[in-house]
């Protein structure tokens, strides 16, 4: 089975550690969409499952609020929906703000990616595997090399740049223009 066409999920397995699902992942169903995540089918359901009740809980959430106004139900229903937007909105942009470009090296890659807990991104990977690793990478192995302000955006920037590098995903091959950009960013925080 192709690591592309490979389940991404993670599983837990007995002494509490972690691998990554050996199920063969659902065919795409547009493949020029570029960040289908590949999932197999049971997982799908688990995900699609959980997805319903977080949905369920958020009606009865509103049926309660519907229920506490003696006002127009309709008019509940729209400021616990803004109310909700708006919570929304700010947890996504305080995460945007606090969020930085980083490098983890692993092997003969670099994964550029984007994180307001770069660490905490970075065990995430060790554990999980992350989402399209290059095949065969001791991801166990992998180090976070340098954080650099940005986030997203910086991020976004960074993938176009060395683009003709890109190997699968958020992971490029290491080259000397991209080892040398690295070196800038640690000299500067060096100084």
């Amino acid at each position: 089975m192709s690591y592309e066409s490979q389940c991404v999920a993670a599983v837990q397995i007995p002494g509490g550690d972690v691998k990554r699902c050996d199920r063969q992942s659902q065919p795409p169903s547009d493949p020029a969409y570029l960040t289908l995540i590949p999932i197999c089918s049971w997982h799908l359901t688990k995900a699609t499952r959980q997805f319903a009740g977080r949905i369920e809980d958020e009606l009865e959430d509103l049926r309660r609020e519907v229920a506490d106004h003696e006002c127009d139900g309709e008019q509940a229903v729209r400021n616990y929906m803004h109310e909700t937007l708006d919570r929304h909105l700010r947890k996504t942009a305080r995460r945007r703000e606090s969020s930085m470009a980083y490098f983890i090296r692993c092997g003969q890659f670099i994964k550029i990616g984007a994180s307001s807990s770069p660490l905490g991104r970075l065990h995430t990977i060790r554990n999980t595997g992350g989402v399209l690793a290059p095949r065969g990478l001791d991801l166990e192995s992998a180090a976070l090399v340098v954080t650099e302000p940005g986030g997203f955006e910086r991020e976004k920037e960074l993938h176009t740049r060395f683009a003709h590098l890109r190997a699968v995903g958020e992971w490029f091959t290491e080259a000397p223009e991209l080892t040398a950009y690295i070196h800038s960013l640690t000299n500067e925080a060096a100084a």
